[in-house]
């Protein structure tokens, strides 16, 4: 077995940069532990993607089925693409697991009568012996697929006057069944350990980007107690459709704050040189701190704006000599906004570059583990005081074109994880 977890996020930042909006996002996570009747290995990617923005996390007693219900899925969901009905998608699911119940029936009726399932509804009870056609019709009525999925993706949703956004939405395939989960769900022998953890967090898609990662990394170490889950853990972060919102990344943006941070350095280091502020006011550079916050949340602003670059980039430099007087007199400083002018110049193209990818992830790197374990040895089911943000240096951004695309594969498990990284706790 296996543990799956999604769980939705605002996409918000903790701390002083907490009012800059950013598009909703998903968690997810999963164990790598991959088993057949006689070996097994932590090497697994347990990840598919249905196209549309969608993706699935697989678990259950076969990857292979698995796999082969994800496939279906993203059939299905070419032919009726997502909305944001929860009804529609579910009864596409249902679809989809529908195909694929026939398509173990059909596989039975070959195997041992080498007739299609079809056939065996037309002329079967005629032409079988009666309990020879009892049994095996009660069992295609009893083989369940035993596989278990999380589909996670985003839809637009109408907000009155304010025009579309995207909404993130997570469905749970268990038992042949279909949930929607309203804030997070869990599949795999450590589902009710994952989402009991995520209960007592008291989860909801309005925390935090920062606070639902540690939730879910929190969940997946409590459920390693549970048989069959594996102590290696891959995590990533999956965004809307850029073609819906063509906005900049949060590793993105991290780096604009960074760098804006950079320069009020700058800028308290040259009005000291000038004489304008003196070694012992700490007053004067708390008040800068907060002026290049306010701008910075600004700047966020204009960047999602759908004004041409240079519109964007004037309104930039207003903003910095609002917030920073003489920004552009002092040589440091003036140095220190160019760069930072070249950087948002080169996140503005990268970003609209990316328009026509259908979705990305952001995969962690096996450093950013660290930082979550020791988080997880500090408070585990304590309440939580104060969490160190993730620096975006240990995420590693991968379209989902890069995904396993979901077919049929033989009962070894799924396929290799294509050069995706291999983040671990060796917990």
């Amino acid at each position: 077995m296996t543990l799956c977890i999604a769980a939705k996020t605002s996409g918000s930042i903790e701390g002083p940069f907490s009012a800059i909006h950013l598009d909703p996002a998903i968690v997810l996570c999963s164990d790598r532990l991959g088993l057949t009747t006689s070996s097994g290995a932590e090497t697994f990617t347990k990840l598919a993607d249905l196209g549309h923005g969608f993706m699935a996390l697989l678990a259950g007693d076969s990857l292979s089925v698995a796999h082969e219900i994800a496939g279906i899925i993203a059939s299905c969901f070419k032919e009726q693409p997502p909305t944001s009905d929860d009804n529609h998608n579910v009864q596409v699911l249902r679809k989809a697991l529908g195909i694929h119940k026939r398509q173990i029936a059909d596989s039975l009726t070959q195997a041992q009568l080498g007739m299609s399932y079809q056939e065996f509804q037309r002329k079967g009870k005629a032409t079988l012996p009666e309990d020879l056609h009892r049994d095996l019709y009660w069992e295609i009525k009893n083989r369940h697929s035993g596989a278990e999925l999380l589909v996670a993706g985003f839809v637009k949703v109408e907000l009155n006057e304010d025009g579309l956004y995207d909404h993130a939405v997570i469905y749970k395939l268990s038992g042949d069944e279909v949930w929607v989960c309203d804030y997070f769900g869990a599949i795999g022998s450590g589902a009710e350990i994952g989402e009991s953890s995520l209960f007592y967090r008291e989860h909801t898609s309005a925390h935090s980007l920062d606070r639902t990662i540690y939730h879910v990394y929190e969940a997946k170490r409590l459920g390693e107690k549970a048989p069959g889950v594996g102590k290696k853990t891959i995590m990533g972060i999956a965004r809307p459709y850029p073609a819906f919102h063509p906005r900049i990344s949060i590793a993105k943006i991290v780096r604009v704050i960074s760098e804006v941070n950079n320069l009020t350095t700058h800028m308290v280091i040259a009005l000291r040189d000038a004489g304008e502020i003196s070694q012992s006011d700490t007053s004067a550079i708390q008040d800068y701190s907060v002026r290049v916050a306010q701008a910075t949340t600004s700047i966020m602003q204009v960047l999602m704006s759908t004004e041409s670059w240079d519109a964007q980039k004037a309104t930039i430099v207003k903003l910095l000599a609002e917030a920073i007087p003489r920004f552009n007199v002092e040589p440091k400083a003036a140095q220190a906004v160019e760069g930072l002018i070249k950087l948002i110049r080169h996140l503005n193209l990268e970003m609209m570059s990316s328009k026509e990818e259908q979705s990305h992830l952001e995969f962690f790197l096996p450093s950013a583990f660290d930082g979550l374990a020791k988080q997880f040895e500090k408070f585990g089911p304590q309440p939580i005081v104060e969490l160190d943000p993730m620096p975006p240096g240990q995420r590693i951004r991968v379209p989902t074109g890069l995904l396993p695309k979901s077919t049929k594969h033989d009962q070894s498990g799924p396929p290799p994880s294509r050069g995706l990284p291999e983040g671990s706790n060796e917990s």
